[in-house]
């Protein structure tokens, strides 16, 4: 297979993985991914001309971003935070949007991070992922970013035990959402979780129960597992 033939084939993995993904066949789109991306890097480093090499390494900095979501669909954080910081460093260099898409690699590394138990390391990423989105040109993207890191950095600070710090930023994220009628049965847990934490029990208790109605009336309840990576990545 040549040049023009590999890189063709490459996109369409990446296509394919996608629809997978539509279709919630998280463990199928991770394997296309690693195909796409093993793709991309040989040709990259088979490129003859400094195009071609740009053109391989924005592809693979995109299959790698992909990567890391499907990662943590499937339960894979290890992988997920070696996709993260390999991509990370591509999509700084070579990457069209470079600033959302560092600041959603840095969120969803701390989401790995966390997963394995990692949390003073998660807290760094996220912090990373405030940076990132400093640099971010559209105001409306950096707003929302703030605020969905906001509600991160309350999880990983309510992770580590951090409790009174944990609620000052899930309640500044909650304030935001329900200005916005952006709720989530998951906001009002992990507000509940976090007034719990600091003994205001008869308050966590009503979290709690405004939750279940919640849940009761939208009629659409989404894993914690997969609404963590959705709230991060549908900015």
């Amino acid at each position: 297979m040549n040049g023009s033939a590999e890189a063709r084939r490459a996109a369409a993995l990446l296509t394919e993985a996608a629809e997978a993904s539509r279709c919630h066949e998280h463990a199928r789109a991770y394997a296309v991914l690693q195909e796409a991306a093993r793709l991309y890097r040989d040709l990259a480093q088979q490129s003859a001309t400094p195009e071609q090499r740009v053109r391989a390494l924005r592809g693979y900095g995109a299959a790698l971003f992909q990567l890391v979501i499907e990662a943590l669909y499937v339960n894979r954080p290890k992988e997920a935070v070696e996709a993260a910081q390999e991509g990370y460093e591509i999509i700084a260099q070579y990457g069209l949007q470079p600033a959302r898409q560092l600041a959603k690699l840095n969120a969803l590394r701390a989401l790995a991070l966390l997963d394995l138990r990692r949390a003073p390391e998660a807290l760094g990423a996220v912090e990373g992922a405030f940076e990132d989105v400093l640099k971010e040109k559209d105001p409306f993207v950096r707003a929302e970013m703030a605020v969905r890191l906001t509600w991160l950095k309350g999880v990983i600070l309510l992770a580590l035990h951090r409790y009174d710090e944990a609620l000052e930023h899930l309640d500044r994220a909650y304030i935001h959402f329900q200005n916005h009628g952006q709720y989530n049965f998951w906001h009002f847990v992990g507000m509940a979780e976090a007034l719990s934490a600091v003994g205001r029990h008869e308050e966590a208790l009503s979290f709690y129960r405004v939750g279940v109605e919640y849940l009761k009336k939208s009629g659409q309840f989404v894993p914690f597992t997969v609404f963590r990576i959705e709230m991060l990545t549908s900015v």
